[in-house]
């Protein structure tokens, strides 16, 4: 008994999954790899295009013209976005929002397992 005990100071774990289960782990990462990447891309993309903004905008301008156009239409942009002015109307919409990311993301993910399946089985 001592002697068993001994001989598995260092117990291996073996994990077996289906096809299936497998196909839907593979699709899962795939599609998480795909919408990470779109997502990535899209905020790069929003992030250049404030930097580019902001080098149009500079303190001699806004000096020698004092920058109205500038300053109405930040202001303007600042206040249109009125969907989180309160906090239970921004957790409903954040709620709704994930919860439809998620069931897009779960659907897309089911139908790259099936595809995967039938590439894999021909």
């Amino acid at each position: 008994m001592a002697l068993d005990h001994q001989e598995n100071k260092n117990p291996e774990i073996t994990l077996t999954l289906q096809k299936s289960t497998r196909n839907a782990i593979v699709a899962k990462l795939i599609l998480l790899f795909i919408m990470g990447s779109g997502f990535g891309y899209l905020m790069s993309k929003d992030a250049l295009r404030n930097y580019e903004k902001s080098q149009q905008i500079s303190l001699e301008k806004c000096a020698e013209t004092l920058c109205v156009e500038e300053i109405s239409q930040y202001k303007t942009a600042l206040a249109a976005d009125q969907n989180f002015r309160t906090v239970p109307s921004g957790m409903a919409l954040m709620i709704a929002g994930l919860i439809i990311l998620a069931g897009a993301y779960e659907f897309s993910a089911l139908l790259l397992r099936l595809i995967l399946e039938k590439i894999i089985n021909h």
